[in-house]
């Protein structure tokens, strides 16, 4: 388990994990160069964290995860240069399926480009099954709200509810 802790100006992602079963809570990630939290595995719970100003460097993602079984709840990202919380699954990786991942009460302001967004990579081509995206808020994000798209994805039984993108005027800072 990681919790109370800040990460801050580092020069790749400020967390990143592989493995089952862990618990990223009540942390604050900010000024990393690739990515606040990026973490491969099952069962893995990231929660209430605080990542912001993710914008250095390439990817430049808030969260960014691949797995199953897995819970991004209540955390707050804010002003990350691409996507601020990502799901992707790779054919070609050991987790080609991401089973009853919940994204949910989640807050983001300013993503450069999508919110929150699932499957969206071009390589993306595992089966995403199961996904709940529920009660999360997106404001000002650079382009969709919530996006879920991939060629080569499969989503089965997903639910998402229609969330818009509240982009009334850009996030400050």
């Amino acid at each position: 388990m990681l919790s109370g802790n800040v990460i801050t100006d580092d020069r790749s992602s400020a967390v990143g994990f592989e493995g089952d079963r862990n618990t990223f809570r009540n942390n604050r990630s900010q000024r990393a160069a690739a990515a606040g939290v990026n973490f491969r595995g099952r069962g893995n719970q990231i929660t209430r964290n605080v990542v912001t100003d993710i914008p250095a460097f390439a990817p430049g993602f808030g969260i960014d995860f691949s797995g199953g079984d897995d819970r991004i709840a209540g955390n707050q990202t804010s002003r990350t240069l691409n996507q601020a919380i990502r799901l992707n699954v790779f054919e070609n990786e050991t987790a080609s399926t991401a089973h009853r991942t919940t994204v949910v009460g989640n807050v983001v302001r300013g993503a450069g480009t999508v919110g929150i967004a699932i499957s969206t990579d071009f390589e993306g081509s595992g089966t995403i099954d199961g996904t709940v995206i529920s009660g999360n808020a997106v404001i000002a994000a650079g382009a969709d709200g919530i996006q879920v798209v991939s060629p080569g994805a499969t989503l089965k039984r997903t639910s998402s509810p229609a969330i818009p993108c509240m982009a009334a005027k850009p996030w400050p800072g």
